[in-house]
């Protein structure tokens, strides 16, 4: 067996924030990180993230530094889904589809009313947030959007309906 399946329905915990990752990275407690002072079960997570930064394995990294590299990351990749999305690409052909409702609720609906409103939506960079009005204004328009309203848009989404088309 080679690991467990992809499954959408299973929601993740949180994300650990970044100074509680490095918390856990400097182990030695220096007030900074390097890959030979991480845990081998860390390793390959710093290595990693050494390399995206464009850092030698033998540099060292100070917290303010890490949240530094940890937001320049995260405005690049939402630089590139904006891009991506203006260059005709759809929240589909990034990897979602209905399946993945549950987790979408579970991250926005705030309230657990079982509906997301413009408000709750309102995260930037969110998916949500990004096609909100357009699927507000495919279904009826009431500000809201229910688990079959997004059901319904994301299996409209035509790279969707071409993976739904495939998978027959």
């Amino acid at each position: 067996m080679t690991g467990k399946p992809f499954s959408p329905e299973k929601t993740l915990q949180p994300a650990k924030s970044p100074e509680a990752i490095f918390e856990i990275l400097d182990t030695n407690e220096d007030g900074s990180i390097s890959v030979d002072e991480v845990s081998k079960k860390h390793r390959p997570y710093t290595i990693d993230f050494f390399r995206k930064a464009s850092r030698a394995p033998s540099d060292s990294l100070t917290l303010e530094q890490y949240n530094f590299i940890i937001q320049q990351q995260r405005r690049l990749r939402q630089q590139a889904e904006r891009r991506q999305v203006r260059q005709g690409g759809n929240i589909a052909g990034r990897g979602f589809g209905p399946r993945i409702v549950p987790q979408m609720f579970s991250r926005f609906d705030k309230d657990g009313d079982g509906i997301i409103t413009r408000k709750e939506a309102s995260q930037l960079g969110s998916p949500v947030n990004e096609y909100f009005d357009k699927w507000d204004s495919e279904t009826n328009g009431d500000g809201e959007l229910t688990r079959e309203e997004v059901t319904a848009r994301l299996e409209d989404e035509p790279a969707v309906q071409g993976a739904i088309r495939g998978s027959n």
